[in-house]
Order: C-alpha cells, then sequence, then structure tokens
C-alpha cells in the first residue's frame, strides 16, 4: 500500500530539489497554511499532479495511481504517517520519514540562492533566485527557485544530474490558497479501518 507512495517522493527526491551570491541555511517550511495543486513534470513528460494541504504542523496530500485515489496524511508534531485506501475504507501506519513530507522535500539541500528579482506568478508576489544545491537524494541542482515571503516555494526550474545525465525537471504549485484549513482535513475518517502490519518471521 505505501509502495505508490514510495515512489511518488522517489520523483520528487529526483525533481527536487538572502542576499547576492551567499550560501543560504536550509529553506524554512511555509510560515503559513494553503492548499495547491502541485505539478512535477520530469524530462519533459506529461505532469504528475499532486493536490496538496498544508499547514505549519500538518500536510494532506492526494494523487492517483493505477487508477486508484491514495491520501496519505502527515503528523509533523506528532511524527505519524498515515496511508488510507479511500475506496476500500482502511489505512495503514507508517513509520515517520521526513521523505514523505513532499512540502519538506522541495526546496534544494545546502542551497546558494542568488536573488535576481522580484516579479509576480499570476496574482501571487515572489522573489525569484538563481539557486544551487542538491536534491533530497543527494544529486546535484543548478536552476531557479521562486519563493514567497511566507516561504511558499511556487516553482523550481532546473537541471539534475544523476547516473543516466542531465534531467530537465519543473515543478510548479498551481491554484494555490492561502490561508486557514480546516483541522478535520488532516484526521482520520472515522468510519476507516486500521490494516495491522503482519509480524516479521522469525
Amino acid at each position: 500500500m505505501m509502495g505508490k507512495a514510495s515512489c511518488l517522493t522517489g520523483v520528487f527526491a529526483v525533481a527536487l530539489g538572502l542576499s547576492a551570491q551567499a550560501r543560504a541555511a536550509e529553506i524554512p517550511l511555509p510560515k503559513v497554511s494553503f492548499t495547491a495543486e502541485m505539478h512535477v513534470s520530469v524530462r519533459d513528460r506529461k505532469a504528475i499532479v499532486v493536490k496538496l494541504f498544508n499547514s505549519p504542523t500538518n500536510l494532506r496530500y492526494e494523487f492517483s495511481g493505477r487508477g486508484q485515489r491514495r491520501v496519505i496524511l502527515i503528523d509533523r508534531l506528532k511524527k505519524q504517517i498515515f496511508v488510507l485506501d479511500p475506496r476500500a475504507k482502511r489505512y495503514a501506519r507508517r513509520r515517520y520519514s521526513v521523505r514523505a513530507d513532499l512540502v519538506a522535500q522541495i526546496p534544494p539541500r545546502n542551497p546558494t540562492l542568488e536573488k535576481i528579482g522580484s516579479e509576480k506568478i499570476g496574482k501571487i508576489s515572489v522573489v525569484k533566485y538563481q539557486a544551487k544545491g542538491t536534491t533530497a537524494g543527494g544529486a546535484p541542482f543548478n536552476g531557479y527557485i521562486w519563493i514567497t515571503a511566507e516561504n511558499v516555494i511556487v516553482r523550481i526550474r532546473g537541471f539534475v544530474k544523476n547516473r543516466s545525465g542531465t534531467v530537465r525537471t519543473l515543478i510548479e504549485l498551481k491554484k494555490l490558497k492561502v490561508g486557514k484549513i480546516k483541522p478535520d482535513i488532516f484526521q482520520l475518517p472515522a468510519d476507516f479501518r486500521l490494516i495491522e502490519a503482519k509480524p516479521k518471521k522469525k
């Protein structure tokens, strides 16, 4: 059940991921709650679309794989992950891992940022930076990043070097809405059944 989610986070790890020419601390998580559609395109292929519901302490994301809808709930404070199967009304617990947190995986690691200027993406005010760093998986990244004053990364475009060569990558948040999110969006549905993990054979 978690296999598709692990595969998806692998795609994001490859895809990524302030003053003039300065090495910055790790870019923190957004300071605000928001909803958005995250579009991820690698090698100019059709984008993977993931629906995000993010607060400073929680994340819910939804995607479809093999004709089935999946939902991941992450509690950053309690260090919990739940993988939901809405069709079967069941869920599984998983050990917390930052690799499952897609919002935390977006920014480059150990970034060097050079401010290019302020601009707008639609109606959203952002600052554009030239960015160098590494992806969550350690691959070199070189490109551009657009970020709001609240640390919401609206777009990343650039190239990632891996064993197969240089990969063109684009991540964009579309239909971005900043504002409060009802807490129940991050809670387990009362009618879902827990799938207990099978004990490991000795």
